[in-house]
């Protein structure tokens, strides 16, 4: 009987060993899209809303046929800090941000300068971000 319990006991060790830890997911990049305004529409992105997890990052990409020669990020809110790791993005067609490290709902503003055939425009999008 002694035998079988050390037996069992050691089959319980194992099946434990067995099992792997869970893991984090690896960290996603949400992207978002970039469009200058073209003829009698607006400029606006796509996500209106981006929603992403703690350690991920978001990219902003120039879209569609206008071009975006330079995207810059900023928060709306001045009482609010930047809730990613490093400085707020900026700079030319495709920026993005470090990881994520707060959670909350952030307003931000892309500032754009768009390159259309008759000279560029200054053009600003007031979308949010939400970290969960």
């Amino acid at each position: 009987m002694k035998h079988n319990v050390v037996l069992i006991g050691g089959l319980c060790v194992l099946a434990v060993a067995a099992v792997p830890f869970s893991r984090r997911p690896a960290p996603a990049t949400g992207t978002v899209k970039v469009h200058c305004s073209q003829g009698s529409n607006a400029a606006f992105v796509t996500p209106q809303q981006v929603r992403i997890n703690v350690g991920d990052m978001v990219k902003w990409a120039s879209a569609g046929n206008v071009v975006a020669d330079s995207i810059t990020i900023e928060l709306k809110d001045s009482q609010q800090t930047w809730p990613f790791a490093g400085n707020p993005p900026a700079g030319g067609d495709t920026v993005r941000t470090g990881a994520a490290q707060q959670r909350g709902t952030y307003g931000y503003t892309v500032k754009l300068v768009c390159r259309h055939p008759s000279g560029n425009t200054h053009e600003e999008i007031d979308p949010d971000i939400i970290i969960d």
